[in-house]
Protein backbone atom coordinates (compact mmCIF):
# COMPACT_ATOMS: atom_id res chain seq x y z
CA UNK A 1 0.00 0.00 0.00
CA UNK A 2 1.27 3.56 -0.82
CA UNK A 3 -0.02 6.50 1.07
CA UNK A 4 -0.71 9.72 -0.24
CA UNK A 5 -2.15 12.30 1.28
CA UNK A 6 -5.85 11.03 1.86
CA UNK A 7 -5.72 8.22 -0.67
CA UNK A 8 -4.66 4.90 -0.13
CA UNK A 9 -3.69 2.84 -3.51
CA UNK A 10 -3.17 -0.99 -3.15
CA UNK A 11 -1.57 -2.80 -5.27
CA UNK A 12 -2.20 -6.81 -6.10
CA UNK A 13 -0.09 -9.18 -7.76
CA UNK A 14 -1.71 -11.29 -9.93
CA UNK A 15 -0.70 -15.03 -9.46
CA UNK A 16 -1.33 -17.87 -11.80
CA UNK A 17 -3.70 -20.15 -11.21
CA UNK A 18 -2.43 -23.54 -10.87
CA UNK A 19 -4.79 -26.38 -12.32
CA UNK A 20 -6.07 -29.54 -10.26
CA UNK A 21 -4.50 -32.36 -11.33
CA UNK A 22 -7.00 -35.45 -11.63
CA UNK A 23 -7.48 -37.24 -8.58
CA UNK A 24 -8.78 -40.14 -10.49
CA UNK A 25 -8.29 -42.16 -13.76
CA UNK A 26 -11.22 -43.67 -14.09
CA UNK A 27 -11.75 -45.48 -11.11
CA UNK A 28 -8.21 -46.06 -9.52
CA UNK A 29 -5.97 -43.30 -8.24
CA UNK A 30 -3.82 -41.14 -11.31
CA UNK A 31 -0.32 -41.99 -11.48
CA UNK A 32 0.40 -38.55 -10.25
CA UNK A 33 -1.74 -38.91 -6.70
CA UNK A 34 -0.28 -42.18 -6.12
CA UNK A 35 3.55 -41.38 -6.61
CA UNK A 36 2.44 -38.73 -4.14
CA UNK A 37 0.74 -40.91 -1.29
CA UNK A 38 3.68 -43.38 -1.88
CA UNK A 39 5.80 -40.94 -1.00
CA UNK A 40 3.77 -40.12 1.88
CA UNK A 41 3.98 -43.37 2.57
CA UNK A 42 7.60 -43.85 2.76
CA UNK A 43 8.21 -46.87 4.33
CA UNK A 44 5.82 -49.60 2.61
CA UNK A 45 3.40 -49.82 5.93
CA UNK A 46 1.70 -47.86 8.19
CA UNK A 47 0.96 -49.10 11.45
CA UNK A 48 -2.26 -47.54 13.67
CA UNK A 49 0.18 -45.35 15.62
CA UNK A 50 1.82 -44.04 11.81
CA UNK A 51 -2.04 -43.23 10.64
CA UNK A 52 -3.00 -41.63 14.23
CA UNK A 53 -0.01 -39.51 13.02
CA UNK A 54 -0.73 -38.84 9.15
CA UNK A 55 -4.22 -38.16 10.29
CA UNK A 56 -3.10 -35.68 12.83
CA UNK A 57 -0.74 -33.97 10.41
CA UNK A 58 -3.71 -33.95 7.66
CA UNK A 59 -6.43 -32.84 9.74
CA UNK A 60 -3.87 -30.53 12.05
CA UNK A 61 -6.32 -31.75 15.32
CA UNK A 62 -5.08 -34.72 17.60
CA UNK A 63 -6.55 -38.20 17.49
CA UNK A 64 -5.50 -41.53 19.49
CA UNK A 65 -5.15 -44.97 17.93
CA UNK A 66 -8.70 -45.58 19.36
CA UNK A 67 -10.21 -42.93 17.02
CA UNK A 68 -13.55 -44.36 15.41
CA UNK A 69 -11.75 -43.34 12.22
CA UNK A 70 -8.79 -44.92 12.78
CA UNK A 71 -10.49 -48.23 13.77
CA UNK A 72 -13.00 -48.08 10.78
CA UNK A 73 -9.98 -47.47 8.53
CA UNK A 74 -8.02 -50.47 9.58
CA UNK A 75 -11.08 -52.37 9.32
CA UNK A 76 -12.56 -51.72 6.03
CA UNK A 77 -8.83 -51.37 4.55
CA UNK A 78 -6.36 -53.64 6.40
CA UNK A 79 -6.49 -56.82 3.62
CA UNK A 80 -4.78 -59.36 6.16
CA UNK A 81 -6.26 -57.95 9.24
CA UNK A 82 -2.82 -57.29 11.16
CA UNK A 83 -2.73 -53.78 12.05
CA UNK A 84 -0.73 -53.03 8.91
CA UNK A 85 -1.72 -50.89 5.79
CA UNK A 86 0.17 -51.87 2.84
CA UNK A 87 0.80 -49.31 0.12
CA UNK A 88 -2.12 -50.95 -2.46
CA UNK A 89 -4.47 -50.78 1.15
CA UNK A 90 -3.59 -46.82 1.41
CA UNK A 91 -4.34 -46.67 -2.08
CA UNK A 92 -7.48 -48.30 -1.68
CA UNK A 93 -8.48 -46.05 1.35
CA UNK A 94 -7.67 -42.64 -0.66
CA UNK A 95 -9.32 -44.15 -3.87
CA UNK A 96 -12.83 -44.12 -2.42
CA UNK A 97 -11.80 -40.79 -0.43
CA UNK A 98 -11.23 -39.60 -3.73
CA UNK A 99 -14.46 -40.45 -5.73
CA UNK A 100 -16.76 -39.09 -2.39
CA UNK A 101 -14.66 -36.69 -0.45
CA UNK A 102 -12.40 -35.33 -3.22
CA UNK A 103 -12.14 -31.26 -1.72
CA UNK A 104 -11.19 -33.34 1.75
CA UNK A 105 -8.07 -35.06 -0.33
CA UNK A 106 -7.20 -31.57 -1.42
CA UNK A 107 -7.38 -30.21 1.97
CA UNK A 108 -5.22 -33.23 3.67
CA UNK A 109 -2.75 -32.88 0.73
CA UNK A 110 -2.72 -29.04 0.91
CA UNK A 111 -2.60 -29.49 4.83
CA UNK A 112 0.78 -31.43 3.88
CA UNK A 113 2.11 -28.69 1.15
CA UNK A 114 1.19 -29.95 -2.16
CA UNK A 115 0.12 -27.74 -4.48
CA UNK A 116 -2.99 -28.17 -6.78
CA UNK A 117 0.02 -29.96 -9.59
CA UNK A 118 1.03 -32.05 -6.91
CA UNK A 119 4.24 -30.43 -6.35
CA UNK A 120 5.34 -29.75 -2.83
CA UNK A 121 5.56 -26.16 -1.88
CA UNK A 122 9.48 -26.70 -0.87
CA UNK A 123 9.82 -27.96 -4.43
CA UNK A 124 8.81 -25.12 -6.31
CA UNK A 125 11.32 -23.34 -8.64
CA UNK A 126 11.67 -19.79 -7.56
CA UNK A 127 13.02 -17.29 -10.28
CA UNK A 128 16.45 -16.20 -9.88
CA UNK A 129 16.91 -12.72 -9.24
CA UNK A 130 19.31 -10.48 -9.75
CA UNK A 131 19.92 -8.30 -6.73
CA UNK A 132 22.31 -5.77 -8.61
CA UNK A 133 18.88 -5.01 -10.21
CA UNK A 134 16.79 -4.45 -7.43
CA UNK A 135 16.07 -0.39 -6.44
CA UNK A 136 17.34 -1.17 -2.84
CA UNK A 137 20.81 -2.04 -4.32
CA UNK A 138 20.96 1.11 -7.04
CA UNK A 139 20.15 3.41 -4.72
CA UNK A 140 22.52 2.69 -2.15
CA UNK A 141 25.06 2.23 -4.86
CA UNK A 142 24.46 5.36 -6.48
CA UNK A 143 25.66 8.81 -4.67
CA UNK A 144 23.27 10.90 -6.80
CA UNK A 145 20.53 8.36 -6.34
CA UNK A 146 21.16 8.06 -1.97
CA UNK A 147 21.16 12.49 -1.98
CA UNK A 148 18.27 12.57 -3.81
CA UNK A 149 16.14 10.78 -1.03
CA UNK A 150 17.76 11.80 2.09
CA UNK A 151 16.60 15.61 0.16
CA UNK A 152 13.32 14.53 -0.41
CA UNK A 153 13.13 12.93 3.28
CA UNK A 154 14.72 16.36 4.61
CA UNK A 155 12.45 18.30 2.67
CA UNK A 156 9.40 15.91 4.15
CA UNK A 157 10.28 16.81 7.61
CA UNK A 158 10.98 20.71 7.50
CA UNK A 159 6.98 20.62 6.14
Amino acid sequence: MIKKGKIIMEFKKQVKEIHEVNQLDGDELSEPVKQVFAEIFRDGKMSKEDCTRFVTGCTVNPCSIDDANIQRTFEYYDKHKDSILTLNDFFDFYTDSARTKISTVWLNLQTLHYRNDLIRGNRVQFPQVNAQLLPRVQILQNQIYLDLLFEQLLQKFKQ
